[in-house]
């Protein structure tokens, strides 16, 4: 993953800050989740929560300062992407205990609960993404309606592949808002962000409708995703539909392209991230 300050993170969007162990497992209570610590760890303790929420899925920064166990309470219905920044941290998930750090991150969802244990600080991004809004999305993908909860698998590579360029994705956000000190990025921008972190979650890391997704996939021509970029250009601050896409000159082939364009474009094509924010955007809606 890009190394980053080593400070904390996202100070200008805090949500929470505390030295005080009541006050850090108060906070930490209201939100569904159970802190733990030693007497001699609480003396350490330095509790930052930064982030920014999105319209589907919360990124943020968060640490402890002192060594710790939190776990979620069942009444949480959301999934998390936990990815350690410098030191390593236990993540189980169900019954598989993950050994995170910067090239590994822990998937949890919320069918299988969630305990983190630190050794240090347990300065980490954790991202949550709504279990509704991930389940359209998987809608979407599937053409019909989920029939059992979406499960992930939980370790999640970061050195290779997908792993790879969605905490770099991550880093350039985390990044772009450090730079502005607030959240700058337009409505078309967030909505696309949101849609590319669901959209690699469930197109390409495992999970319980991963086979299925892929007996749904057809190959794409590079013809096909000529046509299909075109209409993305043509239509970039238009809203996109079934219809508008199956009316367009591109006709269907185009809509055939966009639903898996966020798979494979980027085998083919070198443009910049925000097409392929475009591409995962409209895929979603098709």
């Amino acid at each position: 993953m890009a190394s980053l300050h080593p400070g904390p993170l996202l100070e200008r969007q805090r949500i929470f800050h505390s030295r005080n162990p009541d006050e850090a497992c108060a906070f930490l209570s209201g939100k569904e989740f159970r802190f733990d610590f030693s007497r001699r760890a609480a003396k350490q303790l330095d509790l930052r929560i930064n982030g920014i929420y999105l319209p589907s899925l919360y990124i943020g920064y968060i640490q402890y300062g002192s060594p710790a166990e939190i776990r979620t309470n069942p009444a949480r219905n959301d999934y998390w992407l936990q990815i350690p920044i410098q030191e390593h941290i236990e993540v189980t998930v169900a019954r598989e205990c993950v050994a995170c750090g910067p090239d590994r991150a822990a998937v949890s969802s919320p069918t299988s609960g969630l305990v983190i244990r630190t050794r240090g600080s347990g300065a980490r991004f954790n991202i949550s993404l709504n279990a509704a809004a991930l389940t359209r999305q998987l809608a979407g993908l599937l053409g019909a309606e989920p029939t059992a909860p979406l499960e992930f698998a939980p370790a999640m590579d970061l050195t290779t592949g997908y792993g790879r360029s969605l905490a770099q994705h991550v880093c350039l956000a985390v990044t772009d808002f450090e730079r502005a000190g607030s959240m700058r990025w337009d409505a078309i921008t967030i909505s696309l962000f949101d849609q590319f972190i669901m959209g690699r979650l469930l197109l390409s890391h495992p999970n319980n409708y991963t086979e299925l997704l892929r007996r749904r996939e057809r190959s794409i021509t590079p013809r096909d995703l000529r046509r299909a970029i075109d209409y993305m250009e043509a239509n970039l601050a238009a809203p996109i539909t079934v219809g508008a896409a199956s009316q367009s000159n591109t006709g269907s082939a185009s809509a055939r392209a966009l639903r898996k364009l966020s798979g494979g474009a980027r085998a083919h094509s070198d443009r910049s991230m925000a097409l392929i924010f475009v591409a995962d955007g409209i895929a979603e809606r098709l």
